[in-house]
């Protein structure tokens, strides 16, 4: 028996999500409402339905998934609140946004009124992953709902915890992750303009010839993504700041560092992008390699 699942919105990770529930069979709603042209261009190549509204979409699907970016995710849990509250037969409402898990459990407390089931989750896989497949991991009440999920494609996995276990355990993954990206891209920088790159590339591949080549592997792998990562780094430092100000502060440098990369490769990406990617031996943007 095929199941309805809503996805708010397609972007890169919801289409991608989307797209292979739909090739496990599921049928894949969404709303277009407040969407770019891109969206809806998006939605019709990809063979979603889209709805005319939150009341309709809420009320034939069986999963509501959000995947919006983290700035958005609060904002979009009181958009459906209403729609939520007055449906009859309540979908499983799944935040699966890179998060804090003090936002999750805002979410959370944004949607109890309306007696949905509520899953915290975080996505992994997608478009720019270089692995094929979608894991969801899900904690929270509505976790163990989620497991049907997985025989339409993507692999999911309920965690024993409370709502903010799984926006926990995605964030201090990307925190590992895309921190130490941040830490090779900061230090590259510091060599450019101290004059030393070819030196401190030198001598990383005589020591740490591992960490080199992880560092010509991600760094010009963020460029594309540092608009994205940028939120995900605000909600990392919210994450750990409340606990450990000073790592919080951390990803809050992180933040500012992906954030102006972003606006340089909105540019023409010849300032520090330039110069990330030259130490690489990544192509620069306009130029051939």
């Amino acid at each position: 028996m095929s199941i309805t699942v809503a996805i708010v919105a397609p972007g890169e990770m919801g289409s991608a999500i989307g797209r292979e529930l739909r090739a496990g069979g599921a049928r894949v709603l969404t709303s277009l409402q407040g969407r770019s042209a891109a969206s809806a261009a998006r939605v019709q190549k990809e063979g979603f339905e889209a709805v005319a509204d939150d009341d309709a979409l809420v009320a034939q699907a069986d999963y509501l998934l959000s995947v919006v970016p983290p700035g958005s995710a609060v904002a979009l849990a009181e958009r459906f609140a209403p729609a939520l509250a007055r449906a009859a037969r309540k979908p499983v409402y799944a935040d699966c946004n890179a998060v804090s898990p003090g936002t999750a459990r805002e979410i959370g407390r944004i949607l109890a009124p309306s007696g949905c089931p509520f899953a915290d989750g975080a996505l992994f896989g997608g478009p720019t992953s270089g692995k094929p497949g979608i894991v969801l991991y899900a904690s929270g009440p509505g976790a163990a709902a989620m497991t049907r999920l997985a025989e339409f494609g993507p692999k999911v996995r309920v965690m024993e915890g409370p709502v903010g276990a799984a926006s926990g355990m995605k964030l201090s993954f990307a925190g590992i992750n895309k921190g130490f990206t941040a830490l090779g891209a900061f230090m590259i920088l510091a060599a450019t303009r101290a004059g030393c790159t070819a030196e401190v590339r030198q001598m990383l591949a005589d020591t740490q010839p591992a960490l080199l080549a992880y560092m010509e592997k991600f760094v010009p792998a963020m460029f594309p993504k540092a608009y994205r990562w940028e939120p995900e780094m605000r909600e990392i430092a919210a994450y750990l700041g409340s606990e450990d100000p000073p790592a919080g502060e951390v990803f809050t440098a992180i933040a500012r560092l992906y954030g102006r990369l972003a606006q340089d490769l909105a540019a023409g990406g010849q300032g520090e992008i330039a110069d990330l990617a030259r130490f690489c031996g990544a192509a620069v943007p306009g130029t051939a390699r």
